[in-house]
């Protein structure tokens, strides 16, 4: 049963045009959690130059949900697990977005310093790529990030439905 939720929670984040009322809560509520701890990671990084500040909102945004994912891991809580294996998931979703609008930049952007009158928001991406030289491959590697993001959301709902059956028979750890 727990397995099916985390299912049809993967499918509302993969195709957010298809509304599942009460499943969208709580994909709004994950991603009001990225939003904050992505901003907050700029300012903690930001104390180690630029580049790391920039890219210091996506570390945030993932290194949160990864401590928790091996927290559980190390502590055998199979729905922990199933839980932050899904914010990384969609997390990673969010993320490829991001990273696939470098060049373009579409998306409307948000930034805390401009509520204080520090200016444009930058788009994160954007500078990373094009600092790393690596731009021009803004798509692959969107899309790249974006599969990765799909195995972990299809692995928070594989963790339960193995559970359900019965596995793992014997200690892991």
């Amino acid at each position: 049963m727990t397995g099916l939720l985390f299912l049809i929670m993967g499918i509302q984040v993969l195709f957010p045009k298809i509304t599942i009322p009460i499943i969208g809560l709580f994909i709004s509520a994950f991603a009001s959690v990225d939003f904050i701890v992505h901003e907050f990671g700029h300012v903690i990084f930001g104390f180690l130059g630029t580049f790391i500040g920039v890219m210091g909102g996506t570390l945030a945004q993932l290194f949160i949900p990864a401590i928790c994912l091996y927290l559980s891991f190390w502590r055998r809580q199979w729905v922990g697990m199933s839980i932050f294996a899904f914010w990384i998931g969609q997390s990673l979703l969010q993320i490829s977005a991001y990273i696939r609008d470098a060049r373009p930049q579409t998306l409307k952007l948000f930034s805390p310093w401009s509520l204080l009158g520090g200016g444009q928001a930058i788009h994160d991406w954007h500078y990373l790529l094009e600092k790393t030289g690596l731009l021009p491959a803004d798509q692959f590697l969107g899309w790249c990030v974006f599969l990765v993001g799909v195995i972990f959301l299809l692995a928070s709902a594989g963790i339960m439905f193995a559970r359900a059956i019965g596995y793992p028979r014997t200690k892991f750890m």
